[in-house]
Parts: C-alpha cells; structure tokens; sequence
C-alpha cells in the first residue's frame, strides 16, 4: 500500500476496465491503512528510530504540542524535522 499502490489502481483500472467509484475509494485506502496502523505504534523508550508517523503532516511535526505529549522523546522546540 505504500509503494506503487496508487499507481497500479490507476493502471488495472484505467478507462472502460474500472469503475471511478471504486477507483477514487481505492487511492485514500493507503492513508486510512497508515494512519490506522500508527495510532497502534507508541513512543517506545528503547527504540533508537523515530516512529514513521513523525514529521509526515503538520499535527505530527516535531516541534508540535501532540508530539510534546504524546512522543517526548522527540519532540523538538521549535525545530520539527529532527
């Protein structure tokens, strides 16, 4: 769902072999399935890599309060992208 997800739909289903419904549901599938699997990662003490989640929207930049909060381990005043 990650690499080539969306390309591929647009592939397989282009024109007369898909439906746009289907289509258009099918390209928010990859972020639904992402965000999904983040809310089950936690800020985890020992883990030397920062959670993938970080620093991929605005709410999630280093630097912003949630992750003060919810991730102290990396948050960074003022900074984001650490």
């Amino acid at each position: 769902l990650v690499r080539g997800f969306r390309r591929t739909v647009g592939e397989m289903f282009a024109d007369v072999r898909g439906c746009t419904h289907m289509s258009e549901l099918l390209m928010s599938l990859p972020t639904a399935a992402i965000q999904t699997f983040a809310t089950f990662r936690t800020d985890n003490e020992d883990s030397p890599e920062k959670p993938f989640q970080l620093d991929r929207c605005h709410a999630l930049e280093t630097s912003a309060e949630a992750v003060r909060r919810y991730y102290p381990k990396w948050y960074r005043p003022g900074g984001g992208q650490g």
